[in-house]
């Protein structure tokens, strides 16, 4: 995690509306921001191996307009034991 993020206030004190739910994370006026969440899908081992397992990612992004202008990105990382790399997906 790098910047300063905070749970904003959703529909408040100018932060928009959230997209679902009643709250978000907001990165504050930074140069750069990242977030990150590890998730242990090792119980499902057997399943990804064979194929057959599936996952469903959903994220939404929000940029306001400033200059400089944000360049939000998603990104999601399906990772082997211990630090193998199988796959990458970028919203850019």
């Amino acid at each position: 995690m790098s910047g300063n993020w905070t749970q904003a206030t959703a529909g408040t004190n100018n932060f928009p509306a959230a997209f679902t739910g009643n709250t978000y994370f907001a990165p504050g006026d930074n140069a750069s921001a990242e977030l990150r969440q590890d998730i242990n899908v090792a119980a499902f081992a057997a399943t990804i191996a064979s194929g057959t397992q599936l996952f469903a990612f959903n994220g939404w992004a929000l940029s306001r307009q400033k200059t400089p202008v944000d360049n939000p990105q998603i990104i999601v990382e399906y990772r082997s034991l211990p630090t193998g790399n199988w796959h990458t997906h970028s919203t850019r």
